[in-house]
């Protein structure tokens, strides 16, 4: 499961991104998000696995979105 992004005790959105194993109840780091993201959506792009993330930055228009590739364990930022 992936975890990426929320708030800090700021309610300031964050950049990183964790995948949990709920087998082992373990969290591992994984690569972080390039804009900061909180209240943002998360859309699992079957059958690729990929994850589109939109919106949730301090300014929802400017932040555009990205995707995550698990194979990789990192994020793109989608054009345009």
């Amino acid at each position: 499961m992936l975890v990426a992004g929320g708030f800090d005790e700021d309610q300031l959105p964050l950049a990183s991104a964790e995948i949990y194993d709920p087998n082992a109840g373990t969290f591992a780091t994984t690569g972080n998000m390039p804009v900061a993201r909180g209240g943002h959506t998360a859309t699992l792009l079957l059958p690729s696995g990929m994850v589109l993330f939109a919106g949730g930055g301090l300014d929802d228009l400017a932040v555009g979105a990205e995707l995550f590739d698990p194979n990789s364990g990192t994020f793109t930022a989608t054009a345009g």
